[in-house]
């Protein structure tokens, strides 16, 4: 993403990005490595979409697996989409080198689609497997934007249906979330990541509290009001038959929980898959840490968070 443009997806810290899974995605060879050609024409290292709405496609993908995939389009005066699986990224009638995570679902076979009218031409396609957890949002109504202040960025979520999608997070009995960031306003219940059904919430209340919830269930621990006021870094950790809530790098809470969450299939950032409770305002820092972490490890992710946020906490 470019500074006050949509961020369609954001690498994990652990993650990387391998080798292009495209075979001739420069169209040096042709066809070769392609299929469904109809109403595409492949000539001169381009392929033209001359007509019609089929798909130029590939088998190159797993189903679950994110891809970073790109493509070079020269002329565009029709609209023009890329696909993994089932999964696509929008249509743009632009032109550029266009770039998407996309998670594949349905099938197997990456697509570049034009619509029925107008000329696109394309060319330097690549797929790229993206290992880790990437968060990504392939729906451009629902991408947040990107800005800096002070070198430091941070996506900015309008509260109504901007969030980023993560794959599984494994978040059962023993882990804590740390995010860092600034609520313009709480104009109602604010999520800043939440799992579907049975999993982890952390949200903030319309009165500043900070609450850490198993979603559909109940709460599993929360501060007083007034906790959020500024750029904050929170913490909520569920270790030990205890869940606990830290606000910049200090405990606030620690509850007795007889809970146990569910693992689900992802997480959405700035939102919940259970309900309309997205984020207004900013957010610059998220860190999932598995297993028991000490309160000097806490202690250190807190402050990397702190210093990345602009206008950060002391801690």
């Amino acid at each position: 993403a470019s500074i006050d443009g949509p961020i369609g997806g954001v690498m994990d810290a652990m993650g990387t990005v391998g080798p292009n899974l495209v075979t001739n995605g420069d169209f040096s060879s042709g066809a070769t490595g392609w299929g469904s050609l109809t109403d595409w024409v492949i000539s001169g290292g381009v392929a033209t979409h001359t007509g019609g709405i089929e798909n130029l496609a590939q088998l190159c993908l797993e189903i679950g697996k994110t891809y970073l995939i790109s493509a070079m389009v020269t002329t565009n005066t029709g609209q023009f989409q890329l696909a993994a699986g089932g999964t696509y990224s929008g249509y743009t009638s632009a032109t550029g080198l266009f770039s998407y995570y996309l998670q594949c679902t349905g099938d197997a076979w990456v697509r570049l689609q034009a619509d029925t009218g107008g000329v696109v031409v394309i060319d330097n396609v690549s797929v790229k497997e993206v290992t880790g957890n990437p968060a990504t949002q392939p729906t451009t109504a629902n991408k947040p934007v990107l800005r800096s202040t002070g070198g430091k960025y941070y996506g900015e979520f309008d509260g109504i249906n901007d969030s980023l999608l993560t794959g599984n997070l494994a978040l059962t009995n023993t882990f804590s979330i740390v995010v860092a960031g600034n609520l313009s306003s709480l104009p109602s219940q604010q999520t800043l990541i939440g799992e579907d059904t049975g999993g982890a919430q952390v949200y903030v209340t319309s009165g500043g509290a900070i609450v850490f919830a198993k979603v559909g269930t109940g709460v599993l621990a929360t501060t007083a009001a007034g906790e959020v006021v500024a750029p904050f870094v929170a913490t909520a950790t569920l270790a030990g038959g205890n869940a606990i809530i830290r606000k910049n790098g200090v405990q606030k809470v620690s509850t007795a929980s007889a809970l146990t969450l569910s693992a689900t299939t992802g997480a959405r950032i700035g939102g919940t898959f259970a309900g309309a409770e997205y984020c207004a305002g900013s957010l610059s820092a998220l860190s999932v840490l598995q297993g028991a972490a000490t309160n000097a490890e806490l202690l250190t992710v807190e402050k990397w968070a702190a210093s990345i946020t602009p206008g950060g906490p002391t801690i």
